[in-house]
């Protein structure tokens, strides 16, 4: 093949870079040393070609100088090689002589030059074959980036004296560039499991592939109770990666139940209670339901791979539910008595322990009431009688509210409404005006919101947990601890 500038390259070697000239049947260059001889030769010969010659033959320019100058492969290349004992290169020609004036003269017949580089061609196109390199990697490797190193060389020579072996030293450093970029990928998993490289190339568990760099996505295929599993890898030129996936089993759940007569559904399909069963799905969300005659209880739950759950559900019976029913309607229409211990804080103020001791009377969802307070244990000094009205909610349409199967709660919320006198102690003393001037409404007037919950032990027992938060006087907010207790 004729390369397309070779008349043009033909024509401009003939003007040489630096301090050169060209003789009739010589490449002639000079330098201070007989280095820079040797260098400002090969730049000269390799000069001034067009920007296509200079793009394929820019790393040729340092590959070509390296052997004018005689420096090895190792120690002119950036590439990982190993140094042969024989070069597939032949440069026997050039001749270095000293000038009168000072500095050498770098001298290179061009027949022989021409010689030298139809016979580094034939020899790398033998030698550096794809065909004709290691197999085993670590020596394949080495092989063909020296080679390439040679044919990079060879292109320059060959581009200048041999242009009828530019085309298949140019196919060569191709094949060799593809050889050296690529990487090799150890993959394995446990278990075995098959898999792709980029949703195309199909492999078994413990398979070495040779691939170009780059990034990969590794797809372990799912089945045979094994859930598919990803994997993003980047491969490098020449490095060798391995590759473990632990692969993870389809999920298990199992639902138990010590209700009888439970049902249980899965996704609207009726199961077995203690079985184990497994979704080969592997990800998504999982609804249940576990019912009775006379309670159910229902849920959603997120798959998982490599899940394993067991749920256990117990139901109310008609027992239990008859049980609640007593303790719950307990509190429904009849009068008890509530002592209550609470702490109470207010920005800018000591914290104060409070005693309160109430009367309560039940109207099926109300609930009214008065009491008294006193605080203790602290400087502040407080006393109070209010009353209260509060809503509360023993059961859920016909089923009581409930912890357990054992145990009855009724949550309530409301207000109390009073008088009292608060005189809270602070870093510079105690007050019992909360303003510049004496006001009833703020300083004497209590008015708080109460939120709290009732856990029904029996008919005629129960403890308290209520917290309120205070609108006038120091607009504290307490919680307190008590009991409610009946007599009969």
């Amino acid at each position: 093949m004729k390369h397309p500038v070779r008349e043009l390259l033909l024509f401009l070697i003939t003007g040489l870079l630096f301090t050169g000239s060209l003789q009739a049947d010589d490449y002639v260059a000079t330098g201070s040393t007989q280095e820079e001889a040797r260098k400002n030769l090969a730049l000269s010969i390799l000069a001034n070609v067009s920007s296509e010659v200079r793009e394929e033959t820019q790393v040729n320019t340092h590959f070509f100088s390296s052997f004018f100058t005689g420096q090895s492969i190792s120690e002119t290349s950036e590439t990982h090689i190993s140094s042969r004992q024989e070069s597939n290169i032949t440069l026997t020609s050039v001749r270095i002589s000293p000038n009168p004036e000072g500095g050498y003269t770098a001298r290179m017949d061009k027949e022989a030059f021409r010689q030298d580089a139809r016979q580094t061609a034939t020899t790398l196109q033998t030698r550096c074959a794809i065909a004709q390199l290691p197999s085993s990697w670590d020596q394949l490797q080495s092989t063909a980036a020296t080679c390439l190193f040679e044919v990079e060389t060879a292109l320059g020579m060959a581009s200048i004296a041999v242009p009828e072996a530019v085309e298949p030293l140019t196919d060569l450093r191709k094949q060799l560039q593809e050889t050296t970029s690529l990487g090799r990928l150890q993959v394995a998993s446990t278990p075995d499991r098959p898999f792709r490289v980029d949703q195309r190339l199909r492999k078994e568990s413990g398979t070495t592939l040779r691939l170009p760099a780059g990034a990969y996505t590794l797809v372990w295929e799912a089945g045979n109770g094994y859930c598919q599993a990803e994997q993003q890898i980047t491969l490098e030129a020449g490095e060798t990666l391995s590759v473990h996936q632990q692969i993870q089993a389809y999920p298990r759940v199992a639902f138990n139940s010590e209700t009888p007569n439970a049902r249980l559904e899965v996704n609207g399909q009726q199961r077995q209670l203690t079985q184990a069963l497994e979704f080969s799905d592997c990800r998504g969300s999982l609804s249940y339901r576990l019912s009775n005659a006379h309670d159910q209880e229902s849920g959603n739950l997120q798959l998982e791979p490599g899940m394993d759950r067991e749920i256990t559900i117990n139901l109310l019976t008609r027992q239990d539910i008859d049980h609640l029913n007593r303790l719950n309607t307990s509190f429904r229409n009849s009068q008890s008595y509530r002592l209550l211990l609470g702490y109470s804080h207010a920005s800018d103020y000591d914290p104060s322990y409070r005693f309160r001791a109430e009367r309560l009377h039940f109207f099926k969802a109300l609930r009214l009431g008065y009491g008294g307070m006193f605080s203790f244990g602290s400087e502040n000094e407080e006393y109070e009688l209010y009353t209260q009205a509060a809503l509360q909610l023993t059961h859920w349409g016909s089923k009581p509210l409930h912890l357990g199967s054992s145990l009855g709660l009724i949550p309530y919320v409301g207000v109390e409404l009073g008088v009292g006198r608060h005189e809270r102690s602070y870093a510079g003393g105690s007050l019992y005006r909360y303003g510049e001037e004496e006001d009833f409404q703020r300083d004497y007037l209590v008015w708080r919101y109460l939120l709290g919950t009732e856990i029904i032990l029996d008919p005629s027992l129960a403890l308290t947990f209520q917290g309120h938060l205070g609108r006038t006087q120091e607009e504290s907010a307490e919680f307190a601890l008590g009991i409610n207790f009946k007599f009969d």
